[in-house]
């Protein structure tokens, strides 16, 4: 906003807005759903930029390239300095997958598009979003995409149709938040389409009031008064685990909007316009940046939620950093001795980081660093490649034989254990995903006189899925399969909104195997570890304690409780859980042994130990 239309209350807004964000990031527990200030953010920032569209264009002098040179003022120099911050750390401290994951990172932050980014990586081999350094710059993908096409859009439609068209849009793109979010929350929380709305309310709400505003004292009071109590509301309703915020996300907006136009309101101007409220509204940019930035860093060195002993310093330095961005950065860049430099100068040092993360990236980490140069904790198999050619290499292709005849002619492959008799159908078998598959090496060893197989397809192990339909016909019809295991990535579903379904179809399985004589054995998951593997192998320099410990409620697992089930004499619950969790604590290591390849996935070591624990609960396992 031009200094002639300096709005005082809108900086006190932001520095609410950043408040909330804070603050729930540095103690979720205590203030959950301070994340509604990222959505006041976004109402904010497109009612200025509109207005200075508006007053740029109604003097005739708009420009595109004096818009995004604008832009790039206000955004480069914090953004660049915080890029170049995080590299340099992470050259220092960070393990080569961790180095790797923030050159990645800074790409996409680089180009605008790390909202892209991380919605694309959400799922089965997600890392904790705690551990991103530079997740939060998702909110800025979105705007700077609004921004490419908005300017050039709003020039070209008519004056007396802006109103409508942009209306328009806002609700389509609302219509669009709601269904997606209703099927695909990530996909709501991620997309630019989604959220475009929130930015459009802010531009919507200049529009009527450069086009209708009246003053009045009383009206603008009253929208104050009321934008409180639905700021608090917001607050109130945002509360608890929300994966989707469905009309809850219209709350914050609206207050947000209140606010806006209530701008002569005896609250705005006071408390709004007061200078601490102000002075911290200047400063939220820099300080978005910031704070998550420290934050996940603390999260990445101890491995869990950091104690409050180390959020609040980091906090504290957040501000101290934001402050010092904002005055020796910010300003006389926009402002000052640097304000003459054409924006392609300003813009060469984004172009250098987006190469240096490029080449972090591409060099995996750049293992050759000082830091990576790490001792290693515990001996195991880490990633993919090791495990599968060692199961290839031990267990062999079925025999056409039975069930295995007939799943083959459908293209489906399963494989049997190395001491298993060609010549026989196998008597048991364990169906899933990978999570199934992980534990073939170690069944097949410990168990070694029962002729088990593994099949794996994509998705669960159910009568309802296609993929697994006409296995599970085939195994019923073979009388000499005594036994099925199911084991899968159970919190994939059992998390998910639909979970009754999941159970219901889950009973309907095991009712099904069980009608025909077959015994099932229900495996519980593995937990899933809030790190990777390579955290728990290895030590660097800096941080040797407590790389391979996780409190039980960092750890995603979420247990199948099918009690009624467990009732049935052919049903066996295996809870796998406890052997790798005591009461407070998971490790993913024992006697120096690595027992995960990555975060959920068991390497060989795991295999077997989980086995030889299941052989030693259950010696008569498999009859």
């Amino acid at each position: 906003m031009s200094q002639q239309n300096y709005r005082a209350d809108v900086d006190g807004l932001r520095a609410i807005a950043i408040l909330f964000v804070v603050l729930y990031h540095g103690y979720p527990s205590e203030f959950n759903g301070g994340q509604i200030g990222v959505d006041v953010f976004f109402v904010i920032s497109g009612y200025l930029i509109t207005g200075l569209i508006i007053d740029d264009v109604s003097k005739n002098r708009f420009h595109l390239t004096t818009f995004y040179a604008r832009r790039i003022r206000r955004i480069f120099p914090a953004l660049i300095t915080v890029l170049f911050s995080c590299m340099a750390l992470g050259w220092f401290t960070l393990l080569s997958v961790d180095f790797e994951q923030l050159g990645r990172q800074v790409i996409a932050g680089a180009l605008f598009s790390a909202n892209f980014l991380f919605w694309n990586d959400v799922g089965y081999f997600d890392i904790a979003a705690e551990k991103k350094p530079l997740l939060h710059l998702w909110s800025l993908g979105v705007e700077e995409q609004f921004y490419i096409a908005f300017p050039i859009i709003f020039v070209y439609i008519r004056k007396n149709f802006k109103i409508i068209f942009f209306a328009v849009l806002l609700l389509t793109s609302l219509a669009l938040y709601m269904w997606i979010g209703s099927v695909n929350p990530s996909s709501a929380f991620y997309l630019p389409h989604t959220r475009f709305w929130q930015i459009l309310s802010g531009s919507v709400l200049i529009l009527m009031q450069r086009e209708y505003y009246k003053p009045s004292k009383r009206l603008e009071n009253a929208a104050s008064f009321f934008g409180v109590v639905v700021l608090i509301l917001s607050l109130y309703t945002m509360r608890g685990p929300v994966e989707f915020a469905s009309y809850r996300s219209i709350f914050p907006v609206i207050a947000a909007m209140l606010f806006l136009y209530g701008q002569s309101s005896w609250i705005n101007g006071t408390i709004l316009s007061c200078r601490p409220m102000v002075l911290v509204g200047k400063i939220s940019f820099p300080l978005y940046l910031w704070h998550w930035v420290l934050l996940s860093f603390c999260h990445i060195f101890e491995d869990s939620k950091p104690f409050i002993e180390v959020r609040n310093p980091a906090l504290i330095l957040s501000f101290l950093l934001a402050f010092a961005t904002y005055w020796f950065i910010e300003q006389p860049v926009r402002f000052g001795r640097w304000s003459h430099y054409p924006t392609s100068i300003l813009s060469l040092p984004l172009f250098f980081v987006l190469i240096i993360g490029g080449w972090v990236y591409f060099d995996n980490g750049v293992p050759q660093r000082a830091a990576a140069q790490v001792s290693q904790l515990n001996s195991g198999d880490i990633g993919q490649q090791g495990f599968l050619t060692y199961l290839r290499t031990t267990a062999h292709p079925c025999a056409e034989r039975g069930w295995v005849a007939a799943v083959n002619e459908k293209g489906v492959s399963s494989r049997c254990a190395q001491n298993h008799s060609s010549s026989e159908s196998p008597a048991y078998v364990l169906l899933g995903d990978s999570h199934a598959e992980h534990l073939f090496p170690g069944l097949a060893e410990q168990f070694p006189k029962t002729a088990l197989a593994y099949t794996t397809r994509e998705g669960l192990p159910l009568t309802s899925n296609p993929g697994f339909r006409e296995i599970f016909s085939a195994i019923a019809a073979d009388h000499s399969v005594k036994g099925v295991l199911l084991s899968a990535h159970w919190a994939s579903k059992l998390q998910d909104a639909d979970h009754i379904r999941f159970h219901a179809d889950l009973r309907a399985t095991l009712d099904y195997l069980t009608g025909q004589g077959k015994a099932v054995y229900l495996l519980d998951d593995v937990p899933i570890f809030p790190f990777n593997a390579e955290r728990c192998a290895y030590a660097d320099r800096f941080f040797v304690s407590n790389m391979c410990t996780a409190s039980k409620g960092s750890v995603t697992h979420t247990p199948l409780n099918l009690a009624d089930n467990i009732s049935n004499p052919l049903v066996l619950y295996l809870n796998l859980e406890k052997y790798i969790c005591n009461e407070h604590e998971c490790h993913m290591a024992r006697e120096a042994r690595l027992l995960y390849r990555d975060r959920n996935h068991l390497n060989l070591n795991g295999s077997r130990y989980v086995a030889w624990a299941l052989h030693a609960e259950y010696p008569k396992l498999f009859p």
